[in-house]
């Protein structure tokens, strides 16, 4: 029994009685109650002492007898013990049970909920044990309050016969996640795969919590065996927020976590399982996720590993392998964003069984903020994707991943056909150095009327050199709000090409409201805002395009062409170098025939707000007969 601990009463200083409870507070975080018949908590501590506290605490812990030390009158002597001898028994002969959850200090209620049929008991960790039988898998929440504030462990456990089916109802939790400190033991062992297959459901587990914070203070190493006991086909939303919000959670998370979870893909298994579990650590093997076989699910893999800032290595190729067929709804949105430790070259069949149609945000989001990813983007990443364009579907993909670099592959969206969608490409290559010479190739399956935020922010602060006359050539119609605000702003560009927006002509529509650098609300349209603000390399004399606007004709009244222009050339002189005549467009004149030849922006409209057209672009041949409100 005591081969562990040793015999040796007096191989060190004397322990106290106030030491041994105060050694418990510590490793196990248990306020232990003084006995009622001590006279001092300093009186020196005996064998018998030390063992009773030990089975005390795993009573508390344990919601029952786990030990009976005490009992023991071989080693339950009244020989004083020294400190080596107590903080040796408090560490190995302090047991957790099955499945014990620890809360956090001052802890003074707490609510747990099962959603499950059979015969259970919760332990609430002050010696109070809660039966529990039911009839019906609808959830129930149990609370408890306690007589003082402190440490409880909380240990539930008995027979469950069935469990909620509700892909939103999970089968149990602890309601308030933020009390919520340590979690001993595997959840398996309590709640596990029945004999007819029915799965337990963990969603939310993490973040059904009172100010949606998740499980802020839950801490601890990440066993790999806290599913053990759950095996087979994996349920809808299975592991939906599992350890959401858990940024102390610690440990390597190992390939063997989800090993006996096999079977068909369902909605929503690992949507945010880890989101913010910023200390965990190790690397992602090709075999983590080897048991979830079969179709494309809707949020499958949303914000997987979002914000998991500890994990290092590079991503497996074979990391999906088992994941086929076509994209779904925010299948891998954000599914690796802010995982700022994740390195190398992003692996050109990451997504080799995905294909079929673009599905709404299916790779929003999906590397942003992976600042250590390095290498360009690997020409055939997206090949099996082939059809009409839909909404943000690679909105801010590679966005902030400022180690990547290199010749965006022109054929990259190849698969890509049809009409343009809201924000189908804002921010894709946002702030990184992915770009160099675009032509219309890359693009090329894009074509109809424009639609809002379609090309916002794509290649914002990103390593384009330049770009031809036909990047945008299919795009015709009516402008849109943000369809091209602030697309090239601050990249290498060293020259515009004529033309470039030409497709654009009609009514300026979807205006908004916004508030201007004074704290003003204005009405703005912001379709072409921003488009090359900061652009235009410093050793060249760049000068805006007779035809960079083609046979566009914008209708609109001056009220409406607030923001159209705004920012679109402020700030791209660098030194005043920019030469040429300022903007110019064809225009309708008031019998509404449309004129033959172009002029200046400021001769055809007023606006009513400070537009920043050409902010420092003292260098145009036109500049002082601008209007203040251009500038």
């Amino acid at each position: 029994m005591f081969s562990v601990i040793g015999l040796h009463a007096y191989a060190g200083p004397i322990a106290n009685v106030d030491f041994v409870h105060k050694q418990i507070q510590d490793v196990w975080g248990l306020e232990l109650p003084f006995s009622k018949s001590l006279t001092s908590p300093l009186v020196v501590a005996n064998m018998e002492y030390l063992l009773a506290a030990v089975d005390r605490t795993n009573f508390l812990m344990n919601g029952r007898e786990t030990s009976l030390y005490r009992q023991d009158k071989e080693f339950a002597t009244k020989q004083a013990i020294d400190v080596d001898v107590t903080v040796r028994a408090v560490n190995t002969l302090v047991k957790p049970e099955m499945l014990v959850f620890r809360t956090v200090p001052n802890t003074t209620s707490i609510s747990v909920q099962l959603a499950l049929m059979g015969d259970f008991r919760i332990a609430w960790g002050d010696g109070v044990v809660q039966n529990v039988s039911s009839d019906t898998t609808d959830p129930v929440v149990y609370t408890h309050t306690y007589k003082n504030p402190g440490v409880y462990y909380i240990a539930p456990f008995g027979t469950p016969t069935a469990y909620n089916q509700e892909a939103t109802i999970p089968t149990f939790e602890i309601v308030e996640a933020e009390k919520l400190a340590r979690i001993y033991g595997a959840l398996g062992e309590v709640f596990p795969t029945l004999s007819d297959g029915s799965q337990p459901s963990f969603n939310g587990f993490c973040k059904n919590s009172n100010n949606n914070q998740g499980c802020i203070n839950l801490a601890g190493t990440l066993s790999e065996n806290i599913f053990k006991g759950i095996r087979g086909a994996p349920r809808a939303n299975m592991f939906k927020e599992m350890f959401y919000g858990a940024a102390n959670l610690e440990g390597a998370i190992t390939e063997n976590l989800f090993a006996d979870i096999v079977g068909a893909t369902q909605d929503g298994i690992f949507d945010q399982t880890f989101n913010g579990c910023k200390k965990l650590t190790g690397t992602l093997t090709s075999g983590f996720f080897a048991g979830i076989t079969g179709p494309v699910k809707e949020r499958l893999f949303k914000e997987t590993f979002r914000n998991c800032t500890g994990l290092t290595g590079s991503i497996p190729a074979g990391l999906f392998t088992g994941i086929t067929g076509a994209p779904k709804y925010q299948c891998f949105r954000g599914t690796f964003e802010y995982c700022s430790g994740i390195s190398g070259r992003i692996p050109e069949n990451l997504f080799a069984g995905i294909s079929g149609a673009p599905a709404v945000d299916m790779f929003a989001n999906t590397f942003k903020y992976c600042s250590k990813l390095s290498g360009n983007v690997p020409a055939g990443l997206f090949a099996g994707i082939k059809g009409t364009p839909a909404i943000g579907m690679f909105y801010a993909t590679f966005q902030y991943t400022r180690g990547m670099s290199g010749q965006i592959p022109q054929d990259l969206f190849a698969g890509v056909n049809g009409n343009p969608a809201v924000n189908m490409f804002a921010d894709t290559f946002s702030q990184t150095g992915l770009g160099g010479a675009l032509t219309g190739e890359l693009f090329a399956g894009i074509k109809g009327a424009p639609a809002e935020g379609m090309f916002m922010g794509t290649f914002f602060d990103s390593g384009v050199s330049s770009v031809t006359a036909d990047l945008f050539a299919g795009i015709n119609g009516a402008p849109r709000k943000d369809m091209f605000n602030k697309t090239f702003h601050w990249t290498g560009l060293k020259s515009v090409p004529g033309g470039l927006f030409s497709g654009l002509s009609g009514p300026i529509e979807y205006t908004v409201d916004v508030q201007n650098s004074k704290g003003e609300w204005v009405t703005e349209a912001r379709i072409i805002k921003g488009a090359f603000e900061n652009t235009f390399s410093e050793s060249y004399l760049a000068t805006i395009p007779e035809d960079l606007m083609g046979d566009t004709v914008f209708t609109g009244d001056d009220s409406t062409i607030n923001g159209v222009f705004s920012s679109m050339f402020a700030r791209t002189s660098r030194g005043s170098k920019m030469s040429g005549p300022s903007l110019k467009m064809f225009y309708e004149m008031p019998d509404g025939t449309i004129s033959t030849e172009r002029k200046p922006i400021y001769e055809i409209w007023t606006p009513t707000s400070d537009q920043n057209t050409y902010n420092g672009a003292t260098g145009l041949e036109d500049y002082d007969e601008i209007p203040t409100l251009w500038k």
